[in-house]
């Protein structure tokens, strides 16, 4: 299996890159046969205003980016750091101002599921300053053993550090305690996260990086990857000014509601709301119409295969091409970003239980 990966991370990132947009586009079509439907109610729900167009040219777009994000981390440990530099750019604001990662006290990082997330692993290469702290990340490990093995020393290939979210709350509040940054991704729901409105739905959503936050007094910052091109991301952060669990927690999502109207680049996603039942109707009808893309057969296995996936995140962008805005309502509990379910696939495809 590492030795698939690794020929295909080979490929992609040697390849010129209209071979690696050529898979994401392919992939795309594979992630909206088998999610639109889901997708369609999600984008409906959240943008009631949109005709049936938008909804489904959004959702494509949607699928392209979520592949776009899943390759970037196979090809990532391939490609060289000349070009990790050029893809990767950093704002001022991460480096001089109120919005600075630097200083000499801990910071949380409030990290949302933004298209190339994967690309912010790099941020210590990139700024000697940055570079000399500690960066301890919160993550969840990837099922498929080669995968996660992968992806791993993708992401720690730059100094980052990656513990995981069942032991590594500990070692978390230890950097934050001793003045290095803890990374949490805070746009998810937990079963025991705090319940409050989004886009003006009842969600529940995370508290951890402001108990966090404000268990040590520290500074909280949003961290977030800025698309400007395929594989190419703009690192940017924004002061939250709230210093208690609550107040933090609400400020960061409020942030993320209003990123629509008030910031044109960013790309993601919302917390999520608890509609299981939701969920399982739109598992049993993943049947597409028109055009078949896979056959009755396969489609049946692959529905009852991924029946626990959540809502893919939608990104957005102008019929110019240009970056305008993104959001997206969940209508599931988020149970791992989109790249680990792209891992349950190949983990299904390898193993032959189709």
């Amino acid at each position: 299996m590492r030795i698939l990966i690794a020929t295909y991370a080979w490929l992609l990132a040697s390849l010129p890159e209209t071979f690696a947009r050529a898979n994401a586009w392919g992939l795309s079509w594979v992630l909206w046969g088998l999610r639109r439907k889901i997708i369609r109610r999600n984008l409906a729900a959240s943008f009631p205003d949109k005709d049936r167009a938008w909804v489904r040219r959004i959702g494509r777009l949607s699928c392209r980016r979520t592949a776009e994000m899943g390759l970037y981390a196979i090809a990532s440990p391939r490609l060289s750091e000349t070009e990790i530099r050029a893809r990767i750019q950093l704002h001022p604001e991460v480096l001089e101002g109120p919005n600075s990662l630097r200083g000499p006290h801990g910071q949380v990082l409030f990290v949302p599921h933004f298209t190339l997330m994967e690309m912010m692993s790099a941020v210590k290469f990139l700024d000697a300053d940055l570079g000399r702290r500690d960066w301890v990340t919160l993550y969840r490990p990837l099922d498929l053993a080669a995968a996660e093995v992968w992806v791993k020393a993708s992401r720690e290939r730059f100094g980052m550090r990656l513990v995981s979210r069942r032991e590594g709350f500990g070692q978390t509040m230890q950097a934050v305690r001793d003045g290095q940054l803890a990374i949490i991704l805070f746009d998810q729901s937990t079963h025991l996260g705090a319940q409050m409105r989004f886009m003006g739905r009842p969600v529940a959503t995370t508290d951890l990086p402001g108990i966090i936050a404000q268990r040590f007094k520290a500074p909280a910052r949003i961290f977030w990857a800025e698309r400007t091109g395929f594989w190419r991301c703009r690192l940017r952060s924004h002061a939250l000014t709230a210093t208690d669990s609550v107040g933090l927690t609400l400020e960061s999502n409020a942030w993320l509601e209003a990123a629509p109207a008030t910031r044109p680049a960013p790309i993601g996603s919302g917390p999520t709301t608890g509609g299981s039942t939701d969920r399982r109707r739109a598992s049993s009808r993943c049947k597409p119409k028109g055009r078949r893309l896979l056959s009755h057969r396969c489609r049946g296995r692959l529905s009852r295969t991924f029946r626990r996936w959540p809502a893919l995140s939608v990104r957005f962008l102008t019929p110019s091409g240009t970056l305008d805005f993104a959001l997206l309502h969940h209508l599931d509990h988020f149970r791992t970003i989109l790249f680990h379910q792209l891992a349950d696939i190949a983990k299904t495809l390898f193993t032959g239980k189709l």
